[in-house]
């Protein structure tokens, strides 16, 4: 059986199709402002100004938003990387297209490395502290267990 030729409206499908079923991922994005973790991220890290050559950094956000999947999902380094180039949901919540470059899992483990290492001790909790989260939208209901026959 032949394949056809991905059309160019497919890819705007799925995501429609995910966002219909409720994406929790995409529920996460809409209630977490995540641009005001760029400055106390960028100030953790230590990052070269690109002077000397070499690839470039990714965005301290994407990182911290792996590292948020990674404990929402339970993942390893090496599940997360694989996961990450495997789930349009998880690259719709990154950020990321499908052409683009995904964290390897060296990259990530150095980066949470380094992170760890300084996390709070730059006030990285206070841009959040004044900002308050309805995550209740993100919880499953529970299921109604009058419906069963015991």
């Amino acid at each position: 059986m032949m394949r056809e030729e991905p059309g160019f409206w497919d890819l705007d499908e799925r995501y429609e199709r995910l966002s219909a079923v409720g994406d929790p991922l995409e529920k996460l994005n809409a209630i977490i402002p995540w641009p005001v973790f760029e400055t106390p991220l960028a100030k953790a890290l230590k990052r070269s100004d690109g002077s000397k050559g070499g690839r470039p950094a990714f965005p301290s956000v994407l990182m911290f938003k792996i590292l948020v999947l990674q404990a929402l999902y339970n993942l390893s380094d090496d599940q997360a990387e694989f996961v990450i180039q495997d789930r349009l949901s998880f690259m719709r919540f990154l950020g990321l297209s499908l052409s683009e470059k995904v964290p390897d899992a060296k990259t990530i483990w150095l980066l949470r490395e380094a992170w760890c290492g300084l996390a709070f001790g730059y006030g990285m909790a206070r841009p959040s502290e004044n900002i308050e989260y309805d995550v209740s939208s993100l919880k499953e209901e529970e299921p109604d267990h009058d419906d069963f026959d015991t």
